[in-house]
């Protein structure tokens, strides 16, 4: 696999860090996944339960070892430093300064292990003025301008569906940012500090719109641009039966093709308008996607070369022929009395495919074999159990 030898100590809770971490887990690296032995991950207690299991959790920690240690006595710091002696990435995402309280910083783990990558993945960075602030995805997305631009058509701000800044500006990033630190390492021996903060990540993510903003001063306005709802073009309209269409039939062929395929050939010229003009086209088209159901759109679309797609529910995602063709649906194997279903690893290797090897890990379910292998010893693993430090 692409990442096969690769050891990675994971940190981190909730989502953004073992999303990141998945990732790379699913690619092959060796992910250890370390929680405090009071508290472990919070996710795991959240809802909603399966059986016990917080099934975010089972999501997210897939393919990954785990163990618990209590890291603020003398003896779990050392088990810590001994597993960075034996590995390539450590990620957390602590606020900043926390693990140097802990005596784990990265200046201490550098002189333990040169080689070793380093990635903290924070809300607002290692050096910025709200370093010490807590926050949340809304709040990342809020302030990096992000939230104003996914409002409704009066203004007003929504809640996104979906965690941006945790999933893209702070898991995905982090991912970046480790393997072209791998890379580096590969190629000089040298280890480095990744920092990732989700509000700069927040931010990367609406180049479009700031570039916009700055260059021209124009601030994007709720459904008035070309790709907010400004097209009819590029919208989505309500079926019969109330359910949704996605057009995006952005470039003149596919709108003429469009336009062709509803029989509407006097709209093939106002594939671009805007303001009052555009929002009568928009009507126009609104009441041509009122006359069947998605389902008969779906048909009828089947052999049109216009980008016209059905807006579908998640479960419908999953179960769509070209989510299985893609191998995106993963039913896992029953594993400790439940069965579950994952979404598949999204990057498709030609030499080196990813695969759902292992479940999320019980807590401290490794503990004992990942002390063998950097080298404690039965007695010594007794005596941590016995301290409550494992």
């Amino acid at each position: 696999m692409p990442l096969a030898g690769t050891k990675i100590i994971d940190m981190t809770r909730l989502l953004p860090g073992p999303y990141c971490t998945r990732l790379l887990a699913d690619m092959g690296a060796t992910v250890i996944k370390v929680e405090d032995k009071r508290e472990g991950d919070y996710l795991r207690s959240f809802p909603p339960q399966m059986e016990g299991k917080n099934i975010y959790f089972e999501a997210l920690n897939r393919n990954k070892k785990g163990m618990t240690i209590d890291m603020k006595k003398k003896n779990g710091r050392e088990i810590i430093l001994r597993l960075v002696d034996h590995v390539d990435i450590l990620v957390e995402g602590f606020r900043p300064d926390v693990m140097d309280r802990l005596g784990l910083g990265y200046r201490i783990l550098k002189e333990r292990n040169p080689r070793l990558i380093y990635c903290a993945i924070t809300g607002y960075g290692q050096d910025s003025p709200y370093r010490e602030k807590a926050g949340h995805d809304i709040n990342y997305l809020a302030l990096a301008g992000f939230l104003g631009l996914n409002t409704t058509p009066q203004g007003e701000p929504i809640v996104p569906g979906v965690q941006m800044a945790d999933v893209a500006a702070g898991g995905l990033m982090a991912v970046i940012g480790i393997l072209a630190a791998l890379n580096h390492q590969n190629q000089t021996g040298e280890g480095q500090f990744v920092d990732c903060s989700m509000f700069d990540g927040a931010m990367s993510l609406i180049p479009l719109q700031m570039s916009q903003a700055l260059t021209l001063g124009l601030e994007q306005k709720p459904y008035q641009d070309m790709l907010n709802g400004g097209l009819a073009s590029y919208n989505v309209y309500k079926t019969a039966e109330g359910r949704y269409m996605s057009l995006g039939s952005l470039e003149a062929k596919f709108w003429k093709n469009f336009c062709n395929a509803v029989g509407r050939k006097d709209l093939i010229n106002e594939y671009n308008s805007m303001g009052a003009r555009g929002q009568k086209i928009k009507q126009e088209v609104s009441g041509i996607f009122k006359s069947k159901t998605k389902d008969e759109w779906i048909t009828f679309f089947k052999d049109k070369d216009c980008c016209c797609e059905p807006v579908l529910t998640v479960k419908e995602a999953w179960s769509q022929p070209l989510a299985r063709a893609r191998h995106m649906c993963v039913d896992s194997e029953p594993s400790r009395g439940f069965h579950y279903a994952q979404i598949g690893f999204p990057i498709k290797f030609s030499q080196n495919p990813s695969s759902l090897r292992s479940p999320a890990p019980a807590k401290a379910e490794h503990n004992e074999e990942i002390l063998k292998e950097i080298g404690y010893s039965a007695k010594e693993i007794d005596n941590l159990k016995k301290q409550n430090i494992i």
